[in-house]
């Protein structure tokens, strides 16, 4: 397909044919982007679905990977962008068709320098519950204040279960130490002999109940098979198959298993 011609023949009937009434939205001919002016020879006013339109072709039009190619995947990714003052057209099947293209072009605009995340780190200070977002270089200088690298999503205090020091925000031990561990295993364990009451057995009965039958077992359907070496399992459709080959029904291998 001549994306070119297809581009050309919307503008040149548009610049003919003006628009007089109703929504329209500029067009920069020559795409901005690629060095073309605000000047009024170089804009056009087009339907919202035109504008759309002309930015899938443009997105088209130039060779994969290339410079243009970039700008224009990129521009036309713009297009989804409203504001108050716009009413944008939006097809959603030219838009899947370019989607692997988008792929390609965020990957590239977010590689090293040019993500907005580079060279930045996560530290944290439990004294000032606080987490800060920092450049590399000033790591030492944060580490040196009491901050450590990383990032608490909740700033809840847990304390060893043993000796009741603060853990740090970000564990989920529930010592602070391998010796505390060691010392809880001593202790008297206050879940230890508790048993559920027949009510709540019979609740859990039939939370389960039905849950393990049928279809909704997941060895349904299975058997175990061996050959006096080893077991597998298998589909019970595919177990005459096997049994052409000398395999019987059964897990266990038995010394006296005929060969």
């Amino acid at each position: 397909m001549n994306y070119k011609r297809i581009y050309t023949e919307i503008i040149e009937n548009r610049l003919k044919n003006p628009i007089t009434e109703g929504y329209t939205e500029n067009h920069h001919i020559n795409p901005k982007s690629l060095g073309g002016l605000d000047n009024p020879d170089n804009l056009v006013k087009l339907s919202a679905r035109e504008h759309f339109l002309c930015h899938y072709l443009l997105a088209k039009m130039y060779k994969y990977n290339s410079f243009n190619w970039y700008k224009m995947n990129h521009a036309f990714m713009m297009m989804k962008c409203e504001s108050t003052t716009q009413s944008r057209y939006f097809n959603s099947r030219l838009y899947e068709s370019l989607k692997e293209n988008f792929s390609v072009v965020m990957r590239n605009s977010q590689k090293g320098k040019k993500n907005s995340q580079y060279g930045k780190m996560w530290v944290y200070n439990t004294d000032k519950e606080e987490n800060r977002k920092i450049g590399k270089n000033e790591k030492n200088k944060y580490i040196s204040n009491g901050w450590e690298l990383g990032r608490v999503i909740k700033w809840t205090k847990r304390y060893c279960e043993v000796c009741n020091s603060l853990i740090c925000y970000k564990s989920l031990s529930k010592f602070c130490s391998t010796e505390c561990k060691k010392e809880s295993l001593s202790l008297p364990n206050t879940n230890r002999n508790r048993k559920h009451t027949e009510k709540t057995k019979q609740y859990l009965s039939l939370l389960k109940k039905g849950t393990g039958m049928g279809k909704n077992n997941s060895q349904y359907g299975t058997i175990w098979i061996n050959n006096g070496l080893k077991a597998i399992k298998i589909q019970k459709e595919e177990f005459s198959e096997y049994e052409s080959l000398g395999w019987f029904k059964g897990r266990k291998i038995l010394e006296n298993t005929p060969p």
